[in-house]
C-alpha cells in the first residue's frame, strides 16, 4: 500500500511538470532534448522498477500488445525514413532531427502506458487532472506576468473574433499546443462522464481549457472526431466494423486530397475567396513548390529534411519564425 502510495505521488509530481515544462529544452551533447519527454523516460524507469518488485504481468502483457499497435504508424514512419535517409545520403543532423519527431510521440504513448499500468482504467483521469494543473499552472504564470485583467480580456476578444485578434497572452497560450491533448480527453468526457464522479467536473474545466488554448485546427478536429463517434454508434453493431474500415479510408483519401489541393497551389483560393486568415501557411506553401512533386514517383526526403533546410536558412521563409511546414502535411 505505501509503495502504491509512492508511486502516485511520483506519477503526480512528473506528469505535472511535463505538462508545465512540455515545451522547454535543454542542450546534451550539442543535441537539443525536450525536457518533458526526458520526464517521462525518468517516470518510465521508475515505473518498471515497480513492476520488478510488485509485478502486474496480465496487465503489462496487455499493455505491451495495445502499445505496439498504436506504435506502428511512428515505427512505419521511421522505417521509411530510414531508407529515404540512406537513399538520399542525408546529413547526420537531418536524420536526428527526423527520428525524433516520431520518437518523442513514442514516449508520450510510454506515459499513457505507464498511467494505465499504475492506475488501470482510471489511469485516464489521473493523466487529465496533471494536464490540467499543468496548464493552470502555466496559466497563472502568464497572469502574474500580464495581470489579469489582460489575461481574461485577450480570452473573450479571441473567444468572440473566433481567433482573429490574438494578444500576447493569447499567443503564448496556443502555443503550448495542448489544446489537440484536451480535445481527445472532451471527446472521451462527452461519451463517459456519466459513469465517473470525476468525469462530470472535468468535462467543464476541459471545455474552459479548450477555449482557453484555442486552436482552430484543434477545434475542427474536435468536431470532425464527434462526428465520427457519433455515426460508429448510431451504426447497428453488425456494421460497425465495416463503418470504421471505410471511415478510416475516407480519411486517408481526404488527407491525400488535402496535400493535392495544397500542390496545386488552390489554397490560396480560400484566402482571397473566404478571406480567412491562414496564418502564413500560403507563403510556406508556394516557398515550398519548388522542393518536391506530388506523384507516385516522388519519394520524399524523409521526416526531419524540411526544418534542417528552413533551420539553417537553405530555404528562406517570409517569416522568420517559421521552423516547418506545420502541421497540415
Amino acid at each position: 500500500m505505501k509503495g502504491k502510495r509512492l508511486i502516485t505521488i511520483i506519477f503526480v509530481c512528473c506528469t505535472v511538470l511535463i505538462y508545465y515544462f512540455w515545451d522547454n529544452a535543454i542542450v546534451i551533447g550539442g543535441f537539443g532534448f525536450v525536457s518533458a519527454y526526458l520526464l517521462t523516460l525518468g517516470l518510465a524507469a521508475v515505473v518498471f522498477m515497480s513492476f520488478l518488485v510488485h509485478p502486474n504481468v496480465d496487465r503489462a502483457v496487455r499493455l505491451f500488445k495495445y502499445s505496439l499497435i498504436l506504435a506502428v504508424p511512428y515505427l512505419l514512419t521511421i522505417g521509411i525514413s530510414l531508407v529515404l535517409w540512406i537513399y538520399n545520403l542525408s546529413e547526420i543532423r537531418v536524420i536526428t532531427r527526423g527520428f525524433f519527431y516520431p520518437f518523442y510521440q513514442l514516449i508520450a504513448l510510454l506515459l499513457a502506458a505507464c498511467a494505465v499500468y499504475c492506475f488501470g482504467k482510471n489511469g485516464v483521469y489521473y493523466q487529465l487532472v496533471c494536464q490540467v494543473i499543468g496548464v493552470f499552472a502555466y496559466i497563472i504564470t502568464l497572469i502574474s506576468e500580464y495581470g489579469l485583467s489582460t489575461f481574461v480580456d485577450e480570452f473573450i476578444r479571441l473567444v468572440l473574433s473566433g481567433s482573429a485578434q490574438v494578444g500576447p497572452v493569447m499567443k503564448s497560450m496556443e502555443n503550448t499546443a495542448l489544446a489537440y491533448g484536451i480535445g481527445v480527453c472532451i471527446m472521451y468526457l462527452l461519451f463517459t462522464y456519466k459513469k465517473s464522479s470525476e468525469g462530470k467536473w472535468l468535462l467543464p474545466v476541459c471545455v474552459l481549457l479548450f477555449l482557453a488554448l484555442y486552436k482552430r485546427s484543434a477545434f475542427l478536429g474536435l468536431v470532425l472526431g464527434l462526428f465520427c463517434i457519433l455515426v460508429v454508434k448510431i451504426t447497428p453493431m453488425a456494421n460497425k466494423g465495416h463503418v470504421i474500415r471505410l471511415g478510416g479510408m475516407l480519411l486517408a483519401v481526404g488527407g491525400f486530397f488535402y496535400v493535392w489541393f495544397i500542390s496545386k497551389g488552390y489554397f490560396r483560393l480560400i484566402e482571397d475567396s473566404l478571406g480567412v486568415d491562414t496564418m502564413g501557411r500560403v507563403g510556406i506553401y508556394e516557398v515550398m513548390k519548388s522542393y518536391y512533386d506530388f506523384h507516385v514517383g516522388y519519394i520524399g526526403k524523409g521526416l526531419g529534411w524540411v526544418s534542417y533546410m528552413i533551420g539553417n536558412g537553405i530555404i528562406p521563409m517570409e517569416v522568420n519564425t517559421v521552423g516547418d511546414i506545420h502541421n497540415d502535411f
